[in-house]
């Protein structure tokens, strides 16, 4: 099972001002630097939790069906990102290629 992330998220849960307000933060030198360290941040939690903070598109790939022969959006087999908002294209291959497709 592989998940590459097709689109990361349009902005960050903490705003560059927020942070620097919380840091105490007054001039623009460390922005680079800070806006770094709340993507870190936001990574490092969502890796922790299996949970996305902020909407984002990802693309999983199955090396088999899953056990219970039902694919549910949300289960922590299927999906280590959770919760999963839509599934916009399914497509399943058996062994001999052919292909079944499901456009939402």
């Amino acid at each position: 099972m592989v998940m590459t992330r097709i689109s990361a998220p349009a902005a960050e849960p903490v705003t560059l001002a927020e942070a620097k307000a919380h840091l105490r933060v007054v001039d623009a030198v460390e922005d680079t630097l800070i806006s770094g360290l709340i993507k870190a941040a936001r990574e490092e939690v969502e890796a922790a939790t299996g949970l996305a903070l902020i909407s984002q598109n990802w693309r999983l790939y199955l090396d088999c069906w899953p056990p219970s022969g039902l694919v549910r959006p949300n289960s922590r087999w299927l999906f280590r990102c959770r919760p999963a908002i839509s599934v916009t294209f399914l497509q399943a291959m058996s062994h001999r290629a052919w292909g079944c497709r499901w456009h939402g």
